[in-house]
This record gives structure tokens, C-alpha cells and sequence, in this order.
């Protein structure tokens, strides 16, 4: 990174800021709050990749959420990052110029002041942006970014365990399903395990035998299905509702570690 990021250092935007210029990425700041949702900086390459000629220019665009969705994710990373102080990675497709373009991005939090005429405005954290351009003409990264924006819309509630029994990953249908909502935060992650799932069909004085079994499974054992009735808390009177759960032992591809595939 070509800037510290230490908690006690306030960056002034954008005189501290010029050496980004030199950097091939985009990169940009943006505030997320609510009351002020805005771009406050991009060096050369994210002014070029929003079709900004000057940072007045971009300033002046309205970034504010029209949508439920982008308010939702808006509000995520003013939480996660700006609030939190949390670093946050995503692959996003996002429409610069009209044109959808995907990028593997990271969100930062940064400390900045910004001058108003001869003075400075009062110092705040905002999300310090980067991003790289996903290559569309590699048939791999294609095939990639399709799987993955068909995986968010499947209505098969997916997720990836490690051996543990720690959550890696879960597609939009499995976030919406069990935390009601598209962004998890850190502490949905925490609290969300393999257990947690498992509870939802089978009872307390099955659930270790089970959870046993599904972790013993390594890369290459067959996959296993289960036909479960959905366990409800209080009412005796909840309606019958039963569930296909395909259990597949896998790797996770970023570790190479073994995991468990649950459809």
C-alpha cells in the first residue's frame, strides 16, 4: 500500500494523497453515511474509470442509493468499515460509463480532512477504495464471474464449512433465508456454524452425531442426501415443512483446505 493506514494518522485531501495518482489501479474515497453519501477523492485511474474530467466533476455526482439493495449495501460498508474500522473485500459489478465492468475490490477505512477554502473540515473516517478490473476475456475469469452471479440468484440456499464447522462462505438465498437480509456483518459470520444450520432439522440430542459425521468426510467420499422436517421453536402447531440437504465434501479453492458443500 502506498499509505500507512495507522488509526492516528489524518491523511489531507488531496495534497497527502497525490502519490495514489501514480498508482495503474482505480482507487477512490467515498463516505457512506447516510446524511452524506458522496464520492471525496479518486486518484488519476478512478477518475478515468468513472469518465470524470477533475474531482469536482465526480463530487458532484449523486451516488446516493435509489434502491433498496444499494441503500442496504451502502449502509453495510458505512457500518463494516467506516464505523467498525474494518477492511471489507467483494467482487462487484458496477457500472462506470453505462458499461458493466466487474472488479475484485477492497474497502479501507482512512482518516481524511478536507480543505473548504482557507480552512479544513473536521477529520472522519471514510472508505479508501480499490479496485482491480476482473479480465473478461479470460475464459477462466468468464466462467467465474458468471458462476458467481448465478449462484447469488439460485434460490438453492448454498454454503461452504471449513472442517471445522466455521462458516467460509454462503450464496444470497442462504443470507436472506437465516439472517434476513443481503450483507451479513461480522458478527453473523461468528454466530452463523455448521451447528447453527444443522439445528434447523435436526434436534439438540442428534445434532453431535450428525455434526460428527458431516466433518469426518473428506474430498472424494460420496456426497450424502438427507431428507429433513424444518424444526420449529415454541409451537406445536407449525406447519410441515421439509427440506432436501445435499451434503458434499469439497476443498475450499482459496486455501485448498477440505470443506463441506451444503445444498
Amino acid at each position: 500500500a502506498a499509505l500507512a493506514l495507522a488509526e492516528d494518522i489524518v491523511y489531507t485531501v488531496p495534497d497527502d494523497v497525490r502519490i495514489l495518482d501514480f498508482l495503474g489501479a482505480p482507487c477512490w474515497m467515498t463516505d457512506y453515511s447516510p446524511d452524506d453519501t458522496r464520492f471525496v477523492w479518486a486518484n488519476t485511474a478512478g477518475l478515468q474509470t468513472w469518465g470524470k474530467k477533475d474531482l469536482e466533476n465526480l463530487k458532484a455526482t449523486d451516488i446516493r442509493g435509489q434502491t433498496s439493495a444499494v441503500k442496504a449495501t451502502q449502509s453495510h460498508l458505512h457500518g463494516k468499515v467506516q464505523v467498525r474500522g474494518e477492511t471489507y473485500r467483494d467482487r462487484r459489478t458496477m457500472y462506470p460509463l453505462g458499461k458493466a465492468t466487474t472488479f475484485d475490490v477492497i474497502w479501507r477505512p482512512i482518516q481524511v480532512r478536507e480543505r473548504s477554502g482557507s480552512d479544513f473540515l473536521k477529520p472522519r473516517t471514510v472508505c479508501l477504495v480499490v479496485a482491480s478490473t476482473v479480465d473478461k476475456n479470460n475464459e477462466g475469469h468468464k466462467q467465474a464471474i458468471r458462476s458467481h452471479e448465478m449462484l447469488r440468484h439460485s434460490p438453492v440456499l448454498s454454503m461452504l464449512f471449513a472442517a471445522t464447522g466455521d462458516l467460509i462462505s454462503l450464496n444470497l438465498s442462504a443470507r436472506l433465508h437465516y439472517h434476513g437480509r443481503e450483507n451479513d456483518t461480522e458478527a453473523d459470520t461468528n454466530d452463523f456454524s455448521l451447528s447453527t444450520m444443522l439445528s434447523t432439522c435436526w434436534k439438540n440430542e442428534e445434532l453431535g452425531s450428525i455434526e460428527a459425521k458431516i466433518l469426518a468426510m473428506r474430498p472424494g467420499d460420496a456426497p450424502v442426501t438427507y431428507e429433513r422436517k424444518k424444526t420449529w421453536v415454541g409451537s406445536d402447531n407449525d406447519p410441515d415443512v421439509w427440506r432436501l440437504i445435499k451434503i458434499i465434501p469439497t476443498i475450499d479453492p482459496i486455501t485448498g483446505d477440505d470443506a463441506v458443500l451444503i445444498n
